[in-house]
């Protein structure tokens, strides 16, 4: 299910919706989705820095719709200091209206700066969700910011979901880099490298990533062909990247 309604919102949403984000990086993903839903996992969608939802809309439609929440300044850009993910006017406006449209009113927003976030929302969103199945990082691009909406991701992903961090590759943003060599190198984190690819890099749980890997190498065996894929190792695990 998660491929085919990925696959017919890249077909009649995704064009329509503003942002960066490599269509066939959304497959990949909704096949990862399928391997974590036969591990009998299942949860929503989140993203800290929607813009337009592009991404999210494609996250929720990779979780069959379950309840997801989307986390933006939106029209506060005052608190957007590195000046990533801004540029227009009417932000929240533009993402309910691509919600309405390509998604349903299960998909849900949340106005705030990620670095106010607590452990009381943390708490929160699990009563109200549960734990997360797939969480996009895409907010603040400097190192701060990564580490911090790792943290806030961690505490409410599935052990058995994904994280998935946004521009790893882009040289105009190289705090991302930063932040994620920090949590590799020093956080012991619970979710750790799967996928590399498209300017984005998948961790999945620890406990998982061995299934996830093999089943992963399946896909692009039998299902996702032409796509180029080295096996290859990332701060000491094992990887797939996207060439």
């Amino acid at each position: 299910m998660s491929v085919a309604a990925v696959r017919n919102y890249l077909e009649q949403g995704f064009p329509n919706v503003a942002g960066w984000l490599s269509p066939r990086f959304m497959e990949v993903t909704a096949h990862l989705a399928e391997e974590m839903n036969a591990a009998g996992i299942a949860g929503g969608a989140c993203e800290i820095g929607v813009y337009q939802g592009k991404f999210i809309l494609g996250l929720f439609h990779a979780v069959d719709q379950r309840p997801s929440l989307a986390i933006d300044l939106f029209d506060n850009q005052a608190g957007n200091i590195d000046n990533s993910g801004g540029g227009l006017t009417n932000m929240l406006e533009g993402f309910r209206t691509n919600v309405t449209k390509f998604g349903s009113p299960a998909l849900d927003h949340l106005i705030t700066n990620s670095f106010a976030l607590t452990v009381k929302d943390q708490i929160a969103l699990l009563d109200r969700y549960g734990p997360f199945q797939l969480f996009s990082i895409d907010g603040g691009h400097l190192a701060e910011h990564v580490v911090n909406d790792y943290r806030f991701a961690e505490a409410v992903t599935h052990h058995g979901g994904a994280i998935i961090f946004d521009d790893i590759c882009n040289p105009g943003w190289p705090g991302v880099m930063e932040g994620v060599a920090s949590i590799l190198m020093t956080g012991r984190p619970k979710f750790v490298p799967l996928i590399m690819g498209e300017n984005k890099l998948i961790l999945v749980g620890l406990s998982y990533h061995k299934q996830y890997f093999t089943a992963m190498v399946n896909r692009f065996g039998n299902e996702l062909q032409g796509q180029q894929v080295w096996q290859t190792r990332f701060y000491g695990y094992e990887m797939l990247s996207l060439v």
